[in-house]
């Protein structure tokens, strides 16, 4: 009998599950249940539009989800942190900054950094699915981190990318725009690593300003 082959969904499947690995999770000291949250904890919902109310940290063990039809919007002076998942259906805008240590998930949605700051730190993965967008316009710093794009990723205008630290970002699918920066280990920020079906061509060797 002939063997069966694996669906390209198959294969989709077996990345997302490597690069979305399951935890065991930590719990802060003296919590013996991890607390609960959701948007509606930590966001003001208008219509459809959820904006985070003060700087916010999610722990190891919390995932907030963005539904499909919803967006949730970091506004100005505010940063959020994150140890656990962010699973987005819908539509993330940065107008400040996010830090990630851990998992970023663009569900088929759309994340759009127009204003702010992403730093992808050690530990940190972003992945862009299939059917998701990923926009910057402004800084993203992949500080040692993993950026995974399956979907269709842009840095447009005056957009920076500065990836460095062992930072590395695996492109199968769409990544245009230019103003990438992949340090060479000529300089103090180390290496970074460009790979995957379709590697992205870094435009010059700069360490972050």
């Amino acid at each position: 009998m002939a063997s069966k082959r694996r669906s390209g969904l198959a294969n989709d499947r077996r990345a997302y599950n490597y690069y979305y690995p399951k935890i065991s999770v930590i719990y802060p000291k003296n919590e013996s249940v991890c607390p609960s949250i959701s948007l509606d904890d930590i966001a003001t919902l208008v219509g459809a539009t959820y904006t985070l109310n003060a700087n916010t940290t999610l722990l190891a063990c919390q995932t907030i989800l963005i539904p499909a039809g919803y967006s949730f919007t970091i506004p100005g002076g505010l940063t959020l942190t994150n140890y656990g998942r962010i699973n987005n259906k819908g539509t993330i805008n940065v107008d400040a900054n996010i830090i990630n240590y851990y998992i970023l998930y663009n569900n088929g949605g759309y994340i759009n950094n127009m204003g702010g700051t992403i730093t992808n730190n050690s530990g940190g993965i972003i992945y862009n699915d299939i059917d998701s967008t990923f926009t910057n316009t402004i800084s993203f710093y992949n500080n040692g981190g993993l950026i995974y794009n399956e979907g269709y990723f842009s840095n447009l205008f005056s957009g920076n990318i500065y990836n460095y630290n062992n930072g590395t970002i695996t492109n199968n699918n769409t990544f245009v725009g230019s103003n990438l920066y992949n340090a060479d280990g000529s300089s103090t920020c180390g290496t970074g690593i460009l790979n995957g079906t379709l590697p992205p061509t870094a435009t010059g060797t700069n360490c972050p300003p």
